[in-house]
């Protein structure tokens, strides 16, 4: 099962979601396939990663940075929140131009 969809079955993931007002369908866990087929390789049941989750509101891009601690086995995941960045798409977009790079101010 897809982390997303672990993520999704957690009331307290789809609350953090609600603060940030994005939408349950429109995040994505960046490296989302290589963290998986990485943790199934390695044969483990149980698992904490840091990962990054892409989410986008009327506002702009959200970058949400923390652990995803996930048990394949129960069919579980929890993530715990480090930080928040709102990714300004003008400052982004600038920073694109110049140096290939985008920028971000933090939250929290």
């Amino acid at each position: 099962m897809p982390l997303k969809e672990l993520l999704l079955n957690s009331s307290s993931f789809t609350e953090l979601l609600k603060q940030h007002s994005i939408n349950p369908a429109d995040f994505t866990i960046k490296d989302e396939g290589f963290i998986i087929s990485d943790k199934l390789l390695s044969k483990e049941d149980v698992f904490k990663e840091m990962i990054l989750i892409e989410g986008h509101n009327e506002s702009g891009r959200i970058n949400l940075i923390g652990t995803i601690y996930c048990n394949f086995v129960k069919n579980i995941a929890v993530f715990e929140l480090e930080s928040a960045e709102r990714v300004k798409e003008d400052t982004a977009n600038a920073l694109n131009r110049e140096s290939g790079e985008g920028g971000a101010d933090r939250e929290g």
